[in-house]
């Protein structure tokens, strides 16, 4: 084996079919120019997001750190998206402005999804969620 590891092409072959079995390092999109970052929040909620094998999805949701209000991933992962962070609500400079919780996702493979999120207050007189928004992706 080592042999024919000697051959840079052969090297490369052999490093590209172990990578696919490896788990991918997180990636910098900003040197990237090729991977499409799509940003969503409650605004467009009802708009079907189009991405391509490889695109990122950012879902960015307002939550209140004074008043315990969370958002939490409610439905199943599907398996056309891999989930890449889920959120620490990171407080804003003014805490008057309430934090963003954002969650990212890639599209791994062709398909559709539907990602659903809601809103919970720890201190409510019902367990059930008070708001909640789905978010609709299609993946070619």
């Amino acid at each position: 084996m080592i042999v024919f590891l000697r051959s840079p092409l052969l090297a490369l072959v052999v490093l590209c079919c172990a990578c696919d079995r490896l788990p991918s390092p997180p990636v910098e999109l900003a040197r990237h120019p090729a991977v499409h970052v799509a940003d969503v929040g409650t605004a467009n909620s009802d708009v079907l997001q189009h991405l391509r094998v490889g695109d990122v999805l950012r879902v960015h949701l307002r939550a209140s750190p004074a008043s315990g209000d969370r958002w939490t991933f409610a439905s199943p992962l599907p398996s056309v998206l891999c989930m890449e962070s889920d959120p620490g609500a990171v407080p804003f400079d003014d805490a008057r402005q309430g934090a963003m919780q954002t969650w990212t996702f890639r599209a791994e493979r062709r398909g559709h999804a539907r990602l659903r999120f809601v809103r919970r207050r720890p201190f409510a007189s019902s367990p059930e969620s008070d708001l909640d928004y789905e978010f609709f992706v299609a993946i070619q």
